[in-house]
């Protein structure tokens, strides 16, 4: 029975790491796309004067 607890208790942390990493990746991409679609429309206006 103990080793059964220590299974799930590091399946919990390695998919606790594993969120964490993906919702920083996440947030990291979403800024990088926010500054391209600011780019691209100020590219647009320019454009368009």
């Amino acid at each position: 029975m103990h080793n059964y607890v220590l299974i799930v208790a590091a399946a919990l942390i390695y998919f606790l790491i594993k969120v964490a990493i993906g919702y920083a990746v996440y947030r990291q991409s979403n800024r990088r796309l926010a500054r391209i679609e600011q780019k691209i429309d100020k590219l647009y206006d320019d454009q368009n004067r």
